[in-house]
């Protein structure tokens, strides 16, 4: 009798345990969360900034330093070619010359140097050859304007602007480690401080055949000078205003994409976690476009795959828990 309590007692505890196990087991495993691939799209594209001006211009310039006497006309005028822009203090202006010659290359311009190295510093001749009067070389409205009664106005910079057309176009300095990329015709998705969170859309219109040196704080850089036309223009774009753009380089491209919290990497690359049969199998994967909290999966997954989304708790082989997807 004792022989069959004896055994019913182990049979019944056995059979408590029985109950108990497969949860413990199943409770003890590494909880995770799962997650798939997703479509994104990424466009290439070329960063760049410069400003509004317009759309044919011709800068007014004098080939000697001149201080005028009187400006005639103000930004927004309209003029006609051979139209006085201004007239010239000679007296002033011959003072102002010798006054430079005298001082030597060390404190003025090369291009100011160069420009009276060929007249004499005698008053009587030097005045013969400074212009009277300073004249406008187009047609068109007055967008610039430097000349400043009784204040001398160099040769290294234009005195007057007078645009030729009504038109805005956006000018754009492109680096020279991009500018291969950019080409007429391209998409280009102009914004800026000016424009009041608004951005408009252009056309890549002219890539310069030369590139310029420009300073950006203090480092030089060499760029070149892209034009960009506006698909439609409205009071809220000025010239003079600051834009930055983005230009599209490449034809827009569909990719999947995962967190970065999916990937691991060891000696052989970088892998995921693939969850199949209630564990965790590591897969080898090939990115490609980085973003700000995913990256492209070029290969080594299929895009229905269910992957493990904190990998870093799993292992290969290893039993997990599913508690969650995204």
């Amino acid at each position: 009798m004792k022989k069959y309590i004896t055994l019913s007692l182990i049979t019944a505890v056995l059979l408590i345990i029985s109950a108990f196990v497969p949860s413990w087991i199943v409770n003890s495993r590494v909880e995770v969360t799962l997650t798939t691939v997703k479509a994104d799209e990424y466009t290439e594209s070329v960063i760049a900034n410069g400003s509004i001006e317009y759309d044919r211009k011709k800068e007014v310039y004098s080939d000697l330093p001149v201080i005028p006497e009187q400006v005639l006309v103000d930004i927004g005028d309209h003029v006609e070619v051979g139209d006085l822009l201004a007239t010239v203090n000679i007296e002033d202006t011959c003072a102002a010359a010798i006054n430079i010659l005298n001082l030597g290359n060390s404190n003025i311009p090369a291009e100011v140097v160069s420009a009276l190295s060929g007249y004499d510093t005698e008053v009587s001749k030097l005045a013969d050859m400074i212009p009277d009067k300073i004249i406008a070389n187009a047609s068109g409205t007055v967008t610039e304007l430097t000349m400043v009664k009784g204040a001398i106005a160099m040769p290294t910079s234009s005195l007057a602007v007078i645009s030729e057309s009504d038109q805005l176009q956006a000018k754009l300095s492109v680096n020279e480690a991009s500018v291969s990329k950019v080409k007429t015709g391209q998409k280009v998705t102009i914004s800026g401080t000016g424009f009041k969170n608004r951005s408009y859309a252009g056309v890549v219109k002219k890539v310069y055949p030369t590139a310029r040196k420009q300073y950006v704080g203090t480092t030089q850089e060499t760029v070149v000078d892209v034009i960009v036309d506006f698909d439609r223009l409205d009071d809220q774009i000025k010239s003079g205003f600051s834009v930055k753009a983005v230009i599209e380089t490449a034809p827009k491209k569909e990719f999947y994409t995962l967190p970065y919290e999916c990937i691991e990497q060891d000696e052989k690359g970088e892998y995921v976690y693939i969850y199949q049969y209630g564990k965790a199998w590591k897969k080898y994967i090939e990115t490609g476009i980085e973003k700000t909290d995913t990256v492209e999966i070029k290969s080594g997954i299929e895009w229905d795959d269910r992957v493990i989304a904190n990998a870093s708790k799993a292992e290969h082989n290893m039993f997990v828990r599913v508690i969650g997807q995204e």
